[in-house]
């Protein structure tokens, strides 16, 4: 009998996604206000990506509200996949 056979491609292409809000739990992007220098934050858990296109940069925005600024901030949300099973392992 023929062993099977199980091969992972890394695909640095751009991969669409159908999922309508992405929530990210935990995760969070930070920059500094370019007025007033403080720390704004995007929280991914709470503000969802609409649609996001993995492996290819995308643009978002952060408000600062103190200073009344919206802020674009360059992006790129990578998907990797990686082989965990070994010959003989379940």
């Amino acid at each position: 009998m023929r062993e099977r056979r199980l091969v992972v491609v890394n695909a640095p292409k751009p991969i669409e996604s159908d999922t309508k809000r992405f929530y990210m739990k935990g995760a969070f992007v930070e920059v500094d206000c370019v007025k007033c220098n403080r720390p704004v934050k995007l929280d991914l858990s709470e503000r969802p990506l609409s649609y996001p296109v993995f492996n290819k940069a995308f643009v978002e925005h952060i408000y600062c509200e103190d200073c009344d600024i919206d802020m674009p901030v360059k992006l790129i949300l990578n998907l990797s996949l990686e082989l965990v099973t070994r010959k003989g392992e379940p």
